[in-house]
């Protein structure tokens, strides 16, 4: 009953006309859910090894139909100023993350907490102490979360207002800037994409799921919390 639930509120969230279209990058980013406050409350967003917390599934579902409705829209093509603007917004949102892909920072970070709090458990044997890491991981990850969509969410907004302003960028005649436009799109997709992944990993690892491959990690790996604390790096 749960999942044929699930199922009507998924179609419900897809079939909603200009669903895509009326959903800002801001928006999306902010109804992005945190992670579950508790390994307790953890395990009421899986059944059996599957994620079904609605709230998760329901924000996947609006993320992916962004996706595919990127840059489907009437909108004409605006001023040169405000053009020129929105690529000069472009500029300054990398130089934000020294010019790597925001998505791609968030995730690197949200695997580095896995890696170091996968280690730290797998040197372990006694259960009470493993429910302890558990729980000191999701309030990590918890942490990660709100600190770096307090951070990005203006800056998301701010760009918003930029492409908005700059109009449709598949009506631009200018291949250079029509491409520009279209990945400062496709790059504030992508942080909503990396905090919703942040969320369900934290979900996943909070019920024992999600175990990373750990033969590539440094050798240096910390063997409690304590040594995690000490030496972050």
């Amino acid at each position: 009953m749960r999942h044929l639930k699930l199922s009507f509120f998924l179609i419900a969230v897809l079939s909603v006309p200009g669903l895509a279209a009326a959903t800002g990058y801001g928006e999306l980013f902010d109804a992005i859910p945190a992670p579950p406050a508790t390994v307790e409350d953890a395990g009421d967003w899986v059944e059996g090894e599957t994620l079904v917390a609605p709230q998760v599934l329901g924000t996947q579902a609006r993320l992916e139909a962004a996706k595919q409705n990127a840059g489907n829209t009437d909108a004409p093509a605006k001023s040169a100023t405000a053009v020129a603007d929105a690529l000069a917004a472009w500029d300054r949102y990398r130089q934000e993350t020294d010019g790597k892909d925001a998505g791609s920072v968030l995730a690197d970070r949200t695997q580095w907490l896995l890696n170091r709090f996968a280690a730290l458990q797998k040197r372990n044997s006694d259960p009470e102490q493993a429910r302890h890491m558990r729980e000191q991981e999701l309030a990590a990850y918890g942490t990660l979360f709100r600190s770096w969509k307090q951070e990005r969410s203006p800056i998301i907004w701010l760009a918003q207002s930029k492409l908005a302003a700059a109009g449709a960028p598949e009506k631009l005649d200018d291949l250079q800037q029509r491409e520009t436009l279209m990945s400062f799109s496709d790059a504030l997709l992508a942080e909503s994409e990396a905090l919703l992944g942040l969320t369900r990993l934290a979900a996943e690892r909070a019920n024992g799921l999600s175990e990373p491959d750990l033969d590539a990690a440094p050798d240096n790996r910390p063997s409690t919390l304590w040594d995690l604390m000490k030496n972050p790096e």
